[in-house]
């Protein structure tokens, strides 16, 4: 039970680290078949060692929220379109693991539920933190590497011009560096200590922020600020009194006001 139960963490860890960073060399198979592709094998691998694992338990626990039972409406709304529509085969499955495809919503949505049934224990979910951590840092690499050896170097084929990258689409790419950013400010604000992971963290706040600077996408700015500045007034909120009864701040509140004041000089810049 002990390893069927590691076995579903470990390739749950590794289709999150390998989807963002994962493409097909040559060009004769898209960025977005290739991860379409990936992402359907890893949660069909990942389905089955969990089936199995309760099957060895005799029990099943899903969790009880309405955040997942939202979710959930979502793939059976494209079923039921799907279904009622004139190319029903291109609307339930398309022609190539499209984004846009009722198996594909399917996938995206089991993809989110399976990590609230597999993460048990606090080591698990730093599992998963660090294959998000170390995949951005992946795809930072690899967009650095290529911004300055030009738009040839590193092509394989599939990366044509100076906006290509591991994600897909520029702003697609933008959304993972805000995603990235959020993450690193809740991470930060939850470490105490200055200990190598938090390091780590700000590492990838600044590389986050940086390509946020990059892609500058107005809607961006403005959910990763918001993010930031609850962040700093919880930082704030929560400051430590000293012996003399005035505040202590915390250090943390350095990186949301970081990441606010490079989003208002971008924003307000172009």
């Amino acid at each position: 039970m002990g390893f069927l139960s590691r076995g579903t963490g470990l390739v749950l860890m590794a289709l999150i680290f390998l989807l963002p960073i994962f493409f097909i060399p040559g060009g004769s198979i898209t960025l977005q078949f290739a991860k379409g592709f990936l992402a359907f094998v890893g949660v069909l691998a990942t389905f089955i060692v969990l089936l199995v694992q309760i099957i060895n338990d005799g029990k099943v626990s899903f969790p009880k929220s309405w955040t997942m039972f939202t979710l959930a409406l979502l793939p059976i709304v494209y079923i039921v379109a799907s279904l009622f529509s004139k190319g029903k085969m291109l609307s339930l499955v398309g022609m190539g693991f499209e984004m846009d495809t009722a198996l594909a919503v399917l996938i995206a949505f089991i993809l989110a539920l399976l990590p609230t049934m597999i993460i048990k224990s606090k080591q698990a979910a730093f599992g998963v933190y660090l294959s998000v951590i170390f995949s951005f840092l992946v795809v930072a690499l690899f967009w650095v590497i290529r911004l300055f050896g030009g738009a040839d170097f590193l092509s394989m084929g599939v990366f044509n011009s100076r906006v290509s990258n591991l994600i897909g689409g520029w702003n697609d790419f933008g959304v993972f560096a805000g995603f990235m950013v959020i993450l690193s400010l809740i991470s930060i604000q939850a470490l105490d200590s200055n200990s190598f992971w938090k390091t780590i963290l700000r590492v990838c706040l600044v590389l986050g922020t940086i390509l946020l600077a990059v892609v500058n996408l107005n809607i961006l700015w403005y959910l990763v600020g918001f993010f930031a500045l609850a962040s700093l007034v919880y930082s704030l909120s929560f400051a430590r009194v000293k012996g003399d009864g005035h505040p202590k701040m915390k250090k943390v509140i350095f990186e949301p006001l970081f990441v606010i004041l490079v989003g208002i000089v971008f924003m307000y810049s172009t």
